[in-house]
Protein backbone atom coordinates (compact mmCIF):
# COMPACT_ATOMS: atom_id res chain seq x y z
CA UNK A 1 0.00 0.00 0.00
CA UNK A 2 1.13 3.40 -1.17
CA UNK A 3 0.28 6.65 0.20
CA UNK A 4 1.76 10.00 -0.68
CA UNK A 5 1.85 12.24 2.51
CA UNK A 6 4.76 11.76 4.57
CA UNK A 7 4.09 14.64 7.26
CA UNK A 8 3.06 12.93 9.96
CA UNK A 9 5.22 9.61 9.26
CA UNK A 10 8.24 12.43 9.56
CA UNK A 11 6.80 13.25 13.03
CA UNK A 12 6.55 9.92 13.97
CA UNK A 13 9.93 9.25 12.90
CA UNK A 14 11.65 12.25 14.79
CA UNK A 15 10.25 11.43 18.06
CA UNK A 16 11.02 8.10 17.87
CA UNK A 17 14.66 8.74 16.68
CA UNK A 18 15.13 11.47 19.55
CA UNK A 19 14.09 9.62 21.96
CA UNK A 20 16.32 6.03 20.72
CA UNK A 21 18.51 7.39 17.92
CA UNK A 22 18.95 5.81 14.74
CA UNK A 23 21.15 4.22 12.53
CA UNK A 24 22.15 5.24 9.03
CA UNK A 25 23.39 3.31 6.19
CA UNK A 26 24.73 5.60 3.07
CA UNK A 27 24.57 3.92 -0.70
CA UNK A 28 26.00 5.01 -3.80
CA UNK A 29 23.19 4.81 -6.91
CA UNK A 30 25.63 3.38 -9.18
CA UNK A 31 26.20 0.56 -7.31
CA UNK A 32 22.73 -0.55 -6.60
CA UNK A 33 21.21 -0.57 -9.94
CA UNK A 34 22.31 -4.22 -10.74
CA UNK A 35 22.56 -5.85 -6.80
CA UNK A 36 20.41 -5.21 -3.98
CA UNK A 37 20.58 -3.04 -1.51
CA UNK A 38 20.13 -4.21 2.48
CA UNK A 39 16.69 -2.09 3.89
CA UNK A 40 15.77 -3.59 7.55
CA UNK A 41 12.06 -2.49 8.21
CA UNK A 42 10.51 -3.01 11.56
CA UNK A 43 6.78 -2.86 12.86
CA UNK A 44 7.54 -0.61 16.03
CA UNK A 45 9.78 1.78 14.27
CA UNK A 46 10.01 4.00 11.14
CA UNK A 47 12.53 3.37 8.16
CA UNK A 48 13.14 6.46 6.21
CA UNK A 49 14.79 6.18 2.78
CA UNK A 50 15.93 9.21 1.07
CA UNK A 51 17.06 9.49 -2.65
CA UNK A 52 18.95 11.86 -4.40
CA UNK A 53 16.23 13.35 -5.96
CA UNK A 54 12.35 12.97 -6.18
CA UNK A 55 10.77 9.32 -5.76
CA UNK A 56 9.12 8.87 -9.41
CA UNK A 57 7.99 5.28 -9.00
CA UNK A 58 8.37 2.81 -6.20
CA UNK A 59 7.01 -0.68 -6.16
CA UNK A 60 7.13 -4.20 -4.56
CA UNK A 61 6.11 -7.98 -4.88
CA UNK A 62 4.80 -8.14 -1.44
CA UNK A 63 2.56 -5.06 -0.88
CA UNK A 64 1.18 -6.53 2.00
CA UNK A 65 4.69 -7.03 3.63
CA UNK A 66 5.09 -3.12 4.20
CA UNK A 67 3.42 0.21 4.71
CA UNK A 68 5.31 2.95 2.42
CA UNK A 69 4.24 6.76 2.57
CA UNK A 70 6.10 8.84 -0.23
CA UNK A 71 7.53 12.45 0.39
CA UNK A 72 9.26 13.88 -2.46
CA UNK A 73 12.58 12.56 -1.94
CA UNK A 74 11.75 10.78 0.61
CA UNK A 75 10.37 6.99 1.66
CA UNK A 76 8.84 5.88 5.33
CA UNK A 77 8.67 2.64 5.68
CA UNK A 78 6.63 0.44 8.09
CA UNK A 79 6.44 -3.74 8.47
CA UNK A 80 2.93 -4.78 8.37
CA UNK A 81 3.86 -8.01 9.53
CA UNK A 82 6.21 -9.45 11.83
CA UNK A 83 8.60 -11.24 9.30
CA UNK A 84 9.51 -11.42 5.94
CA UNK A 85 11.26 -10.38 3.08
CA UNK A 86 10.56 -8.97 -0.28
CA UNK A 87 12.38 -6.62 -2.48
CA UNK A 88 11.44 -2.88 -3.29
CA UNK A 89 12.51 -0.72 -6.49
CA UNK A 90 12.62 2.66 -6.43
CA UNK A 91 12.82 5.17 -9.29
CA UNK A 92 14.40 8.75 -8.87
CA UNK A 93 15.76 11.15 -11.20
CA UNK A 94 15.23 8.70 -13.73
CA UNK A 95 17.65 5.83 -12.18
CA UNK A 96 16.32 3.13 -10.83
CA UNK A 97 17.44 1.58 -7.81
CA UNK A 98 16.82 -1.84 -6.23
CA UNK A 99 16.75 -2.79 -2.16
CA UNK A 100 15.98 -6.05 -0.60
CA UNK A 101 13.70 -5.74 2.68
CA UNK A 102 13.90 -7.40 5.83
CA UNK A 103 11.51 -7.50 8.75
CA UNK A 104 13.25 -7.22 12.37
CA UNK A 105 10.11 -7.74 14.76
CA UNK A 106 12.75 -7.17 17.57
CA UNK A 107 14.47 -4.23 16.14
CA UNK A 108 15.03 -1.48 18.69
CA UNK A 109 15.75 2.08 16.58
CA UNK A 110 14.68 3.57 13.69
CA UNK A 111 17.10 3.06 10.26
CA UNK A 112 17.62 5.88 7.75
CA UNK A 113 18.99 4.94 4.80
CA UNK A 114 20.22 7.62 2.64
CA UNK A 115 21.19 7.79 -1.36
CA UNK A 116 23.67 9.09 -3.10
CA UNK A 117 24.48 9.39 -6.63
CA UNK A 118 27.86 8.13 -6.47
CA UNK A 119 30.63 7.55 -4.30
CA UNK A 120 32.76 10.50 -3.99
CA UNK A 121 36.51 10.47 -5.40
CA UNK A 122 39.20 10.63 -2.58
CA UNK A 123 41.27 14.49 -2.91
CA UNK A 124 44.42 13.69 -4.63
CA UNK A 125 47.57 14.41 -2.75
CA UNK A 126 48.70 17.67 -3.77
CA UNK A 127 52.96 17.03 -5.80
CA UNK A 128 55.68 19.47 -3.90
CA UNK A 129 57.92 20.99 -6.18
CA UNK A 130 60.14 18.61 -7.30
CA UNK A 131 63.37 18.38 -5.87
CA UNK A 132 66.36 20.41 -7.16
CA UNK A 133 68.59 18.19 -9.21
CA UNK A 134 72.47 18.88 -8.44
CA UNK A 135 74.30 21.02 -11.11
CA UNK A 136 76.78 18.50 -12.64
CA UNK A 137 80.15 20.21 -12.97
CA UNK A 138 81.64 19.26 -16.08
CA UNK A 139 85.57 19.46 -16.67
CA UNK A 140 86.00 22.41 -19.54
CA UNK A 141 87.40 20.33 -22.43
CA UNK A 142 90.53 20.98 -23.79
CA UNK A 143 91.04 23.22 -27.19
CA UNK A 144 91.70 21.20 -30.01
CA UNK A 145 94.71 20.37 -31.38
CA UNK A 146 96.22 21.37 -34.60
CA UNK A 147 96.05 18.83 -37.24
CA UNK A 148 95.55 19.77 -40.32
CA UNK A 149 98.86 21.55 -41.06
CA UNK A 150 99.82 24.99 -40.32
CA UNK A 151 97.26 27.56 -40.18
CA UNK A 152 96.63 30.33 -42.49
CA UNK A 153 98.83 33.46 -41.59
CA UNK A 154 101.78 31.02 -40.49
CA UNK A 155 104.82 31.92 -42.65
CA UNK A 156 108.28 29.47 -43.04
CA UNK A 157 111.33 29.71 -44.97
CA UNK A 158 114.45 27.93 -45.59
CA UNK A 159 117.56 28.12 -47.11
CA UNK A 160 120.56 25.94 -47.60
CA UNK A 161 124.00 26.90 -48.15
CA UNK A 162 126.79 24.88 -48.12
CA UNK A 163 130.08 26.07 -46.64
CA UNK A 164 133.07 23.49 -47.51
CA UNK A 165 132.12 20.37 -45.75
CA UNK A 166 129.10 22.23 -43.62
CA UNK A 167 125.61 22.33 -44.51
CA UNK A 168 123.75 25.48 -43.32
CA UNK A 169 120.58 25.93 -43.39
CA UNK A 170 118.74 29.36 -41.87
CA UNK A 171 115.16 29.14 -40.95
CA UNK A 172 112.91 31.95 -40.13
CA UNK A 173 108.94 31.46 -38.72
CA UNK A 174 106.08 33.90 -37.85
CA UNK A 175 102.90 33.89 -36.59
CA UNK A 176 100.58 35.79 -37.77
CA UNK A 177 97.47 33.67 -37.58
CA UNK A 178 95.06 33.89 -34.78
CA UNK A 179 96.34 30.95 -32.48
CA UNK A 180 99.53 29.80 -30.97
CA UNK A 181 101.88 27.49 -32.77
CA UNK A 182 103.78 24.58 -31.11
CA UNK A 183 107.52 25.30 -33.07
CA UNK A 184 110.16 23.12 -30.94
CA UNK A 185 112.87 23.51 -32.91
CA UNK A 186 115.18 21.50 -30.31
CA UNK A 187 112.51 18.05 -31.83
CA UNK A 188 114.07 19.05 -35.46
CA UNK A 189 116.02 15.96 -36.59
CA UNK A 190 117.98 15.75 -40.05
CA UNK A 191 118.51 12.26 -42.10
CA UNK A 192 120.36 11.65 -45.45
CA UNK A 193 118.56 10.43 -48.64
CA UNK A 194 119.28 6.90 -46.94
CA UNK A 195 117.13 7.43 -44.46
CA UNK A 196 120.12 7.78 -41.82
CA UNK A 197 120.23 10.64 -38.98
CA UNK A 198 122.65 13.80 -39.21
CA UNK A 199 124.33 15.21 -36.66
CA UNK A 200 123.73 19.08 -36.28
CA UNK A 201 123.92 22.24 -34.44
CA UNK A 202 121.41 24.81 -33.56
CA UNK A 203 122.10 28.44 -33.15
CA UNK A 204 119.56 30.10 -32.89
CA UNK A 205 119.48 34.01 -33.77
CA UNK A 206 116.04 35.13 -32.46
CA UNK A 207 116.71 37.27 -28.69
CA UNK A 208 114.86 36.95 -25.79
CA UNK A 209 113.76 33.21 -24.31
CA UNK A 210 113.86 29.96 -26.24
CA UNK A 211 110.06 30.11 -27.85
CA UNK A 212 108.55 26.25 -28.07
CA UNK A 213 105.47 28.04 -28.48
CA UNK A 214 105.15 31.42 -31.36
CA UNK A 215 102.30 33.02 -29.86
CA UNK A 216 100.20 35.58 -33.24
CA UNK A 217 102.38 38.16 -33.63
CA UNK A 218 105.76 36.47 -32.85
CA UNK A 219 108.59 35.79 -34.86
CA UNK A 220 111.61 33.68 -34.92
CA UNK A 221 114.51 32.73 -36.76
CA UNK A 222 117.67 30.31 -36.42
CA UNK A 223 120.65 28.35 -37.82
CA UNK A 224 121.23 24.18 -38.47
Amino acid sequence: MVRISGVFAALLLTAGAAAQGWVTTTYYADEITDRPAQLVISPNYLTLLEMPAPVDRITSARGDLMQLEVYDHQVFIRALRPAGTTDLWVTAGGRTTIFSVEVDAAGRTPHRYRVEWSRPQPPREARGAPEPRPAVQRAPEPSPAWTAGPPEGFRAEVRAERAGDTLVVRFELENQSAVAIATDAAKITLTDASGRPLTFTLDRQSTGPYLSFLEPGQRQTGLL
